[in-house]
């Protein structure tokens, strides 16, 4: 399973790193695409995103590093899921569409909820093979959660229990003084727990038509990430290729993977990068032999993403079966 992460993830942990005072000095460098992913969009290993955040724990020596980043950040600008709390009915529709999309923004967290009638359990999970390294990264998320409810239930709220995974930090204080809560350490999974009653109550700022857009948003973002990986190396493929530079190395940068990852990966869907890439310049040489005007052999040899005209003409033979 492939893990990725909102680039805008990696863009405000910097952001933070660099407001905090932390410096850079010892910290890999961290790449990030310039441009759009035709498979994920604009997205990265969501790994980066822990280390990131492990980092500055590390360099900063605070325990409770992840809740300063969830209390610095902009609660209404951090990804598309967070324009939708403002307007949603209650803490819970917003909850459970987060929960549905929350892999648009990164695959690797999950919600969960669990109703009694007096209490709600938020559950917030991380993919096993990333959860030693979620430490910060889930204190960040459950003090969003926590911050979404201040906002629309009221500014004194608090949460009935905090039940953290993580070992006890040497002072908990942090962590009790912003949750106004009891907060459990070394706990089964990382869970908020709530008053049901809280849970469902009704936003005053409720806006209905704009949720409904919203969520349409939402749908229409999933569907598009519905597409097979090896349909995304196509797309990938022909979009390097209009640009003069398509390559194995090129086309898993755009889709965020490793070279090897990415044949790994075509092989379990029955095919080859080097099969796609030949698909594609055959379709690229229907398209041009379509045209009134052939095109010249130099100009070609760029569409089809040749570095010389001989090139060119050896893969133009070997259609026609000459070898």
């Amino acid at each position: 399973m492939l893990y990725f992460a909102s680039a805008t993830e990696i863009h405000l942990a910097n952001a933070f790193l660099r407001e905090t005072g932390i410096p850079q000095k010892g910290q890999r460098e961290k790449r990030v695409p310039d441009e759009s992913s035709p498979w994920t969009g604009a997205m990265v290993p969501a790994t980066r995103v822990f280390e990131l955040l492990n980092y500055g724990a590390e360099e900063s020596g605070q325990e409770d590093f992840g809740l300063r980043y969830g209390r610095w950040l902009n609660l209404r600008g951090i990804d598309t899921i967070s324009l939708m709390w403002r307007h949603a009915e209650s803490v819970a529709q917003w909850y459970e569409l987060a929960g549905r999309y929350v892999t648009l923004e990164n695959n690797a967290l999950s919600y969960q909820v669990k109703r009694s009638a007096h209490r709600t359990r938020l559950t917030h999970g991380v993919a096993p093979p990333l959860d030693q390294q979620s430490t910060h990264v889930i204190q960040a998320i459950i003090t969003l959660t926590t911050r979404v409810f201040r906002e629309l239930v009221g500014p004194s709220w608090s949460p009935l229990r905090l039940e953290l995974k993580q070992a006890p930090p040497d002072d908990p204080s942090p962590f009790e003084d912003f949750f106004a809560a009891p907060v459990r350490f070394k706990q089964p999974e990382n869970v908020l727990v709530v008053r049901t009653e809280d849970f469902h109550r009704k936003n005053p700022g409720h806006d209905p038509e704009l949720m409904t857009f919203l969520v349409a948003y939402q749908k229409e973002r999933a569907a598009s990430r519905a597409l097979s990986l090896k349909e995304h190396v196509v797309q990938a493929i022909h979009r390097e290729l209009s640009l003069g530079r398509v390559s194995l190395k090129n086309v898993a940068e755009a889709l965020v993977m490793t070279p090897r990852s990415l044949q790994r990966h075509l092989k379990t869907q029955g095919c080859t990068f080097s099969e796609l890439l030949r698909e594609a310049r055959i379709e690229t040489l229907k398209a041009h032999t379509a045209l009134e005007r052939p095109l010249p052999l130099k100009r070609l040899a760029r569409e089809l993403g040749f570095s010389d005209a001989s090139a060119t003409s050896r893969f133009l033979r070997s259609l026609r079966g000459e070898g």
